[in-house]
């Protein structure tokens, strides 16, 4: 068996039953790679999509652990065990073999991507290209063109009175709005917006904390890379002042459900079981 991602199946189902039977992705990936020791590097190792490589494993795995009836194939973002998943928290080598076994067999394009899924995304990620797409878009923009993305996004996210600093010397802080908790009470936020390939580490938490020490409100920290494990400690340290932490997967996310910057597209599929349920007699039909 040389599919890279079955290495990724026991892995995924540990996160899961340790992480209470569910998690969102981002989720079960910290916790897979804390369980494996995964280093900074190998969280920044990005496949030809423009995906983290060990995490578009996971995705596979999960993608034939779904198959095979051990995780539900949700539709919210959400990966929960299934009643098999829950009786099996660890399978052996022959079971993992089979079960990939089988469902290369039910794929006829399975045989490509074992032999090199770098080269695709699974299929529960459809229209990969978009996110590679984003990624070299916002990469490439010019800082203040950042700056003003993120103001456009905050808004749309329900931030009202959203400002960008137009001078320097202000400690890192690149712009603040106001955040409406309810129809009465709102909150500022003072963000930082950085176009980073690579990691921000907690040096950079901890400068902008500093920068905001002293004001009334909250940081929030808008990165086009990625978060290292002790920038996320640092963010949230007992007695800080908080700061939120968007790398680029969670703005993705948010590009995502907002629509911004993005076109979401809809299309449809016969629902074969509705209409059998109705008219048996019309499932050749159907079929074809």
């Amino acid at each position: 068996m040389n599919a890279r991602f079955s290495q990724y199946i026991n892995p995924l189902l540990t996160a899961l039953h340790g992480l209470g039977g569910s998690a969102r992705p981002s989720e079960a990936f910290q916790k897979i790679a804390n369980d494996l020791g995964k280093k900074d590097e190998d969280r920044l190792d990005l496949n030809k999509s423009g995906q983290v490589r060990y995490e578009n494993d996971i995705q596979w795995a999960r993608f034939y652990l779904v198959r095979a009836g051990y995780i539900d194939k949700s539709r919210r973002g959400v990966w929960s065990l299934t009643e098999k998943g829950w009786s099996n928290p660890v399978l052996d080598e022959r079971e993992i073999e089979d079960l990939v076994r089988n469902r290369l067999a039910e794929n006829h394009h399975a045989s490509a991507i074992e032999q090199n899924s770098e080269t695709e995304s699974p299929p529960d990620i459809p229209q990969q290209s978009y996110r590679e797409q984003a990624r070299s878009i916002l990469t490439t923009m010019a800082p203040t063109n950042f700056e003003v993305f993120c103001q456009r996004l905050l808004r749309e996210a329900g931030f009202v009175e959203v400002t960008v600093t137009k001078q320097s010397g202000d400690g890192g802080i690149d712009g603040i709005g106001r955040l409406m908790l309810n129809a009465i009470i709102s909150q500022p936020v003072f963000f930082q917006c950085k176009r980073y390939q690579g990691t921000v580490g907690s040096p950079e938490v901890r400068n902008f904390r500093g920068a905001i020490e002293g004001r009334d409100g909250r940081g929030l920290f808008i990165t086009t890379g990625r978060f290292t494990d002790e920038a996320q400690k640092e963010a949230i340290r007992p007695g800080a002042i908080p700061i939120e932490l968007i790398d680029f997967d969670r703005l993705l996310q948010l590009m995502e459900k907002l629509e911004v910057g993005l076109i979401a597209e809809k299309t449809y599929a016969i629902d074969q079981r509705f209409f059998q349920d109705i008219h048996p007699e019309l499932g050749h039909l159907i079929a074809l």
